[in-house]
């Protein structure tokens, strides 16, 4: 009796001390990322890739943090029609020649190489994006980490496999791998209206942040992150976070 009452205290004590360490762990800090992007902006695609990598960084480096990462509209070309033109020749026009042309293509790529992304320029759109970021402004209510699956999807169908993102045949398959139904899908992107309002709002906020040239981040409402950085340079920032 005396032996089963001293394994019982010792379980106890054993399961008390489970209890106050797991309460005596800090909380994790919260970290916002607010990044403002353009789906037909390759280096969006490259920024973004370099901030899940700093943040798969922080999980393996056990920082006490918790990312959470949101996404604000902004529109490179919304001169140029939904249905798109040819992108070569809109960097020629851009540029000044068809060389200089390529040798932006041939920058990118190497970004992407870097990265470990793939990137294929041939035939690629330019245009204006408004349907795409419809779409994912639509989405935001099935969460915050569903809306960049689809982001994620998007960036690569137009990078990686010449998807023009007006096309809504694109947009519709981007959005099923996510598990979104086509047929609600379908009728957001058939209705110009649908999510409008959201984006102007999305897009006035990048407008009052100063944002002239994407991707951009913006940490915790006050370290501006400008351009397709680094990972070191988002986990230099979160080190500062944990240390302040």
């Amino acid at each position: 009796l005396g032996s089963s009452f001293t394994e019982k205290g010792v379980l106890m004590l054993f399961f008390l001390f489970l209890i106050c360490a797991d309460a005596m762990v800090a909380p994790k800090q919260l970290v916002k990322v607010e990044m403002v992007a353009d789906v037909v902006c390759p280096y969006c695609y490259i920024g973004f890739k370099h901030l899940q990598d700093a943040v798969a960084k922080a999980q393996e480096l056990e920082m006490p943090i918790d990312v959470q990462v949101s996404y604000t509209p902004f529109i490179l070309r919304r001169h140029l029609p939904k249905d798109g033109v040819d992108k070569m020749t809109i960097f020629k026009q851009q540029f000044g020649s068809v060389e200089r042309a390529h040798g932006v293509f041939d920058g990118v790529k190497r970004s992407a190489a870097e990265a470990g992304l793939c990137f294929n320029p041939d035939g690629q759109r330019a245009g204006n994006s408004e349907d795409a970021h419809r779409l994912l402004l639509w989405s935001q209510p099935f969460g915050k980490e569903l809306q960049l699956q689809l982001f994620e999807g998007m960036v690569k169908a137009y990078n990686c496999e010449q998807g023009w993102l007006g096309d809504h045949e694109v947009l519709t398959k981007s959005a099923a791998k996510t598990g979104l139904l086509e047929e609600d899908v379908r009728k957001v992107l058939a209705d110009p209206s649908a999510s409008l309002a959201d984006l102007e709002s999305g897009l006035q906020r990048a407008e009052r942040l100063g944002v002239s040239g994407v991707p951009f981040f913006l940490v915790n409402e006050r370290h501006a992150v400008p351009g397709a950085v680094p990972a070191e340079q988002f986990l230099n920032i979160f080190e500062q976070l944990t240390s302040g």
